[in-house]
């Protein structure tokens, strides 16, 4: 029985009992004894063609019948009454309907637990329904669909085969809210959210993207600020600092929940899986020393690219010096994009650098890493070495050793400084401390951990069973 179906059953159960028992306004004599027992007749009918037959609750309606046409104001008829109610409750099924809509393959993530969490929901119907979008340049629109790169254990709904006005979904979740108003990607119009919000109860928004420990950082309006908040009935938030930002926003508190992330749940959750890689890196990992460069879309921009190219230079040289180690380098995927657009004269040398020089001769021990998992690289590591960046607070929620090129942590930092190791000064890279940061990783990591709770909500991996149960919860009220 659909959930809606149910409220209003349970509603004509209750009007009948408070009419029987001479509850609230509804008394006896004012609703003859006919009427009520043509209501609970009504409802018998309804739970009869229930495909799970609810036995309990039907035996315990037809014993209410009987006993109503007999003595009706006795203290068994009330204890009947409590007792149906519970079990109509209980036995009751109330179904769902709910349906996800992604738009990037990359930023599944950000949904997939709470996906697993209505998968396993025996009153749900759940679907995935990837959605179409246009990659935006100057002069062109492109039309792009990317469901045939979702997980292979994750059924897909193609977006033409889901009508969504017909379906009129109970729930629904999306990661991508901008709209008409990114200059990069745009959904197709249908998938605005004023559009989604005239087809479903609950317009449910979960930000892509991990929040930083520093309020006030440049992606925090993801999280509030986003034209299409004002169409959404509920927001997930990772922290209560982002939920405060967004009151004094202007945001309505009920919007808001902070319930987690589900990109916390996939760090966290893949932390006890076996790690699987290619066959090329194993021979270089295996019984080695790990580190993970991460370097942003604007690494070099700033005043001083070329001293941004000489740290550079001397932390891929890392396993020259820290004996039994490899170096990964994860560079953004439009990392060459930027340098291009913004440091044209380090073209050549980045494109030789990267097709000729790494993983031969000084650099036979740095991987040049482009696989589209970045759980992946994570899991391999053992230190990450970079800025304030999204794979570092992916990375925070690991037993992984983070090593900032920066001197200190921003002011206003929600998290201590002795979390983080800042290895690299004017003067390059202090190796002794390099090797310290190595031996205290049991140490770090358990303070860390501590620290994450008090800063954001759910980090043991349960963000998803949370955010899934407490909408449905609240669409049961």
């Amino acid at each position: 029985m659909h959930y809606k179906e149910k409220k209003k059953v349970r509603e004509l159960l209750q009007v009948s009992i408070d009419g029987l028992i001479g509850k609230g306004a509804t008394r006896l004599s004012e609703k003859p004894l006919g009427q009520i027992e043509g209501s609970l007749s009504l409802v018998k009918e309804i739970l009869e063609k229930e495909a799970i037959r609810p036995d309990r609750t039907l035996d315990q309606l037809s014993k209410l019948q009987e006993l109503a046409r007999q003595d009706y104001a006795t203290k068994k008829c009330d204890d009947l009454c409590d007792t149906l109610m519970q079990s109509f409750d209980a036995e009751v099924e109330s179904r769902f309907k709910v349906v996800f809509f992604p738009y990037k393959a990359s930023m599944w993530d950000s949904l997939e637990s709470i996906y697993f969490a209505a998968r396993d929901d025996d009153s749900c119907d759940v679907e995935v329904v990837p959605i179409p979008y246009y990659k935006l340049s100057k002069d062109n629109a492109e039309s792009t669909y990317e469901g045939d790169l979702f997980p292979e254990d994750i059924p897909i709904t193609y977006y033409s085969a889901y009508d969504l006005e017909k379906e009129r979904p109970d729930v629904i979740y999306v990661h991508n809210i901008y709209d008409q108003h990114n200059t990069l990607t745009r959904v197709f119009e249908e998938y605005y959210t004023i559009n989604l919000k005239k087809y479903t109860d609950v317009l449910v928004y979960v930000p892509y993207c991990l929040f930083s420990f520093i309020p006030g950082s440049t992606t925090e309006y993801i999280a509030y600020k986003l034209p299409g908040i004002k169409n959404v009935d509920k927001v997930i938030l990772q922290a209560d600092y982002l939920r405060k930002a967004a009151l004094d926003f202007g945001v309505p508190p009920n919007k808001l929940l902070v319930l987690g992330s589900p990109k916390v749940d996939k760090v966290v959750n893949s932390m006890s899986q076996s790690l699987v890689y290619a066959e090329e890196w194993r021979e270089k990992i295996e019984n080695k020393t790990v580190f993970l460069l991460d370097t942003h879309l604007l690494y070099f921009a700033n005043q001083q690219p070329f001293k941004q190219l000489e740290t550079l230079i001397k932390i891929l040289n890392i396993p020259n010096y820290i004996e039994d180690s490899v170096l990964i380098w994860r560079p953004h995927p439009l990392f060459m994009s930027g340098i291009k657009n913004y440091n044209p004269y380090f073209t050549d040398f980045f494109e030789d650098l990267i097709q000729n020089r790494i993983g031969r001769g000084e650099y036979s021990n740095v991987i040049f890493d482009e696989n589209p998992n970045y759980l992946t690289t994570i899991l391999a590591a053992d230190v990450y070495i970079g800025g304030l960046f999204s794979l570092m607070h992916s990375v925070l929620f690991t037993d992984k050793q983070i090593i900032l090129l920066e001197s200190e942590l921003p002011a206003g930092s929600l998290l201590p400084s002795n979390l983080f190791e800042f290895l690299f000064d004017i003067e390059g890279i202090k190796v002794a401390s390099l090797r310290g940061v190595l031996q205290d990783k049991q140490i770090t990591t358990k303070h860390r951990r501590s620290a994450l709770k008090n800063v954001y909500a759910n980090i043991d991996g349960s963000s998803g069973e949370t955010i899934y149960m407490t909408i449905k919860n609240q669409l049961c009220l």
